[in-house]
């Protein structure tokens, strides 16, 4: 008995004509690209692990994602309107770079239905996914496909990168399965704290300082008082009270007044009753 082949033909529509695209189907046409796109607009662009910066001595910036058990890189970009890539490093890269320029070290990843890689392709002259060194503006964007590793600013004149001179501070680094801790003392950037790490933290914070109330020799809580009246030590005078002072200062007869208080008036009035001048000494003496 022969075996017997049974040849199909379909036709099928162009997926950017749909309006609903769903994930890999039976008799797909165009599987990566179908794979490229399961997980675009669930799965933000960014860096999962590893795409470390480092001195790779001299003026050389090593690439690496070698962290302790973890030896393999996971990045992610989006390409175009509808996919997107994971880019795995799975060797450390060295880029040399020259003083006195400031760089934009950047990670591309590229795909193209009808296109291939070197990655598939030897013959091909394009990368599925590469660093580039590119000289850094403030008015720099990054294009399709591309995530910033890290910037470096380097001096002219010197003749090593630095620590220093790697900054990472405007890459974008994400966690799906993010590790809880219920730690209180971890340094660790890529963990979560727990609530009862939180808990931990706010007992241990509450123990170490309890609210107490102001004095005359202690720091503290101070209640406030609009009274002008009050001997407290422990209160402090509301504005309401400062200005009710002032006010009732200002009944007062300055000391320039002749009347009642102050200088008195000179030469002594003439005899009888006066209750706002004084006699002068000379004629004190007379008496």
């Amino acid at each position: 008995m022969n075996d017997v082949t049974v040849v199909t033909s379909v036709t099928y529509p162009s997926p950017e004509s749909l309006a609903l695209v769903a994930d890999v189907q039976y008799h797909e046409p165009y599987l990566s690209a179908a794979l490229n796109r399961k997980f675009r607009g669930i799965v933000d662009p960014g860096f999962y692990a590893g795409f470390f910066p480092k001195p790779g001595g001299g003026m050389n910036l090593l690439i690496t994602s070698v962290d302790g058990d973890k030896t393999a890189g996971a990045a992610s970009v989006n390409i175009g309107e509808f996919y997107q890539v994971t880019i795995q490093q799975r060797k450390d890269i060295s880029l040399a770079l020259s003083a006195g320029k400031k760089y934009a070290i950047v990670l591309k990843g590229r795909y193209l239905l009808g296109e291939d890689s070197y990655q598939v392709n030897t013959a091909s002259h394009i990368h599925a996914a590469e660093f580039v060194a590119r000289t850094y503006t403030d008015s720099y964007q990054l294009g399709d496909g591309e995530l910033l590793v890290c910037t470096v600013n380097i001096p002219a004149g010197v003749s090593a990168i630095t620590k220093e001179m790697i900054d990472v501070s405007d890459r974008i680094d994400l966690a799906i399965g993010i590790e809880i801790s219920d730690s209180v003392t971890s340094t660790r950037s890529d963990v979560a704290a727990s609530s009862l790490a939180v808990k931990k933290a706010y007992d241990l914070a509450k123990s170490k300082y309890t609210a107490q109330d102001a004095s005359t020799t202690q720091k503290g809580l101070v209640q406030l008082s609009s009274a002008t009246n009050s001997d407290s030590e422990t209160m402090a005078a509301t504005p309401k009270a400062v200005k009710s002072v002032k006010e009732l200062a200002d009944t007062k007869a300055p000391i320039e007044s002749p009347s009642l208080t102050g200088t008195p008036t000179a030469p002594t009035a003439a005899q009888g009753t006066n209750s706002t001048q004084i006699a002068i000494q000379p004629l004190l003496r007379q008496l």
